[in-house]
């Protein structure tokens, strides 16, 4: 055997044997409605990032329940420590989604505060779970629980970084003249029906 084609056998058996590991390290949080969803905005910023930010919550909730409702946990926790590890797999997917716009400039400022605002929600609520968990809730769920800590931190500090650089660049984000324009109420009379134009 030559040594080209014994690397070549090396390579392919690696690959292998990694396979496995791979496909079970791809474990999708996201159910296919929320695929669909995502899928839908991947050239609108503003909506995807505020559609990530919405699934997280769903999970944070989750976990909030299972907190309140041990018997919700799972066998072995194994439901907790499930919803935790798709709770840091979502944080660390809004911050690469996040890096993706940026680098394409896109304007963030928006989006960012709503994720800076989760993001510390997130903190006060996981710490308190670690705080009230029992050793053996910990033994079980404990590496999830201190994943999803570190995402969330690491996603609050480059959120702030980002937004930094965006209003340094942009200035601060100015509200929708086109929310304001649907709030502003049109000239009517106190049945309702708009006012007529005045005759010529």
């Amino acid at each position: 055997m030559t040594l080209s084609t014994r690397m070549v056998f090396i390579c392919t058996l690696l690959l292998s044997l990694s396979l496995p590991l791979l496909s079970q390290r791809r474990h999708d949080p996201l159910n296919d409605a929320e695929v669909d969803q995502i899928r839908e905005t991947a050239q609108e910023p503003e909506k995807r990032m505020k559609l990530y930010v919405g699934f997280a919550k769903v999970r944070m909730e989750m976990v909030q329940h299972m907190r309140s409702d041990p018997k919700l946990m799972g066998d072995k926790f194994s439901e907790m420590r499930t919803v935790l590890e798709d709770l840091a797999t979502l944080v660390d997917e809004t911050d690469d989604n996040l890096d993706q716009f940026n680098g394409r400039s896109e304007d963030l400022r928006k989006p960012l505060k709503t994720i800076i605002e989760m993001d510390s929600d997130f903190q006060v609520k996981l710490a308190e779970l670690k705080r009230t968990s029992s050793q053996e809730q910990l033994r079980e769920y404990g590496f999830a629980l201190d994943s999803a800590i570190d995402s969330v931190n690491e996603s609050a500090d480059s959120a702030r970084a980002m937004l930094q650089d965006q209003v340094t660049k942009r200035g601060k984000a100015k509200d929708n003249p086109k929310d304001d324009k649907e709030d502003k109420p049109s000239k009517r009379h106190d049945d309702g029906v708009k006012a007529p134009c005045s005759p010529c």
